[in-house]
């Protein structure tokens, strides 16, 4: 599964006398109900926890967070229950399948990454092992977050400036208001059914 080859050497017996928590998280219930190769790949990494050597009683899914976006802090009950175990010094190795589905937001990610190095608890993701104790792991752990956190502002972005585009040129519209309609041509007109436009208000 992982691509680095230093990867299995970062593992020590300690990390494999704690748990393997395998964080499994897609942002939307679409995704979730659409998109099942990407939670299948997801749930496969615990296969890969195993060939690692951890026993299967100590690797944990943890997937409360299924559905929900990372792009704000302190808003996955998954993602709190993954730092408290860490914070107790209860896991060796924080496995998911890409960083993005740790967090989205700085304030999460770098609290996940200061206490995965105060407790000597490793990150992996599909492509890398990481020690946050070693310096280089810890910033290429800090730019990729930093990488992911722009890049869900980059899409925000992108999709409100799409919004104004069609704003301004009279086409974004929704539901039309009460005694209204959007006609075959997208314009906003008065509703045909009599029984609206002669309903007293």
């Amino acid at each position: 599964m992982t691509s680095n080859a230093e990867g299995p050497g970062k593992i020590r017996p300690e990390h494999l006398d704690r748990m393997a928590c395998i964080y499994v998280r897609q942002s939307s219930p679409y995704q979730v109900e659409h998109h099942r190769e990407g939670g299948l790949r997801q749930y496969d990494l615990v296969a890969w926890a195993d060939t690692l050597g951890w026993p299967k009683e100590r690797i944990v899914v943890l997937d409360d967070d299924q559905g929900k976006s990372s792009a704000f802090p302190q808003t996955r009950a998954g993602f709190g229950d993954l730092i408290a175990r860490v914070g107790r010094g209860e896991v060796g190795m924080v496995i998911s399948l890409e960083v993005e589905r740790l967090a989205r937001n700085n304030v999460d990610w770098h609290h996940l990454m200061y206490l995965c190095r105060w407790t000597d608890t490793l990150i992996a993701d599909g492509h890398s092992v990481y020690d946050p104790t070693l310096m280089a792991d810890r910033m290429v752990l800090g730019i990729r977050g930093q990488v992911s956190e722009l890049e869900l502002d980059t899409a925000i972005h992108r999709m409100v400036e799409a919004r104004w585009s069609k704003a301004r040129r009279g086409e974004f519209l929704t539901i039309p208001p009460a005694g209204y309609e959007i006609d075959d041509l997208s314009h906003l007109v008065v509703t045909s059914d009599e029984a609206v436009t002669h309903a007293e208000g």
